[in-house]
């Protein structure tokens, strides 16, 4: 048996060699030991520098700030913010997700 870490690698690993140009990942290193996470963050840091598209859904704000290069906020199903790497401000980002402004 693997780990959860393990088996998310695998999973990702598979993804780097197929043909997509989109990946959407919903909370990819959720649950899984810090060493994985580092692992599961090269793989999509790879994954970008092949050219690839990759959307991250996160709970976790930190994994955001070091893989995004856009982190939009959504609250009630509206975008109520939207910011790049260099705007990034993690107080203002905390705010629009927790109070919806």
């Amino acid at each position: 048996n693997l780990s959860g870490g393990n088996q998310q690698k695998i999973i990702l690993a598979k993804w780097l060699i197929e043909d997509c140009e989109i990946l959407l990942l919903d909370e990819p290193t959720q649950g899984i030991d810090v060493v994985a996470k580092e692992e599961i963050y090269k793989l999509i840091r790879e994954m970008t520098l092949n050219g690839k598209s990759v959307i991250v859904v996160s709970s976790e704000l930190e994994e955001l700030t070091r893989l995004c290069d856009n982190i939009h906020v959504l609250y009630d199903g509206q975008q109520i913010l939207q910011m790049n790497k260099s705007e990034f401000n993690t107080e203002r980002i905390l705010q629009a997700s927790v109070v919806g402004k």
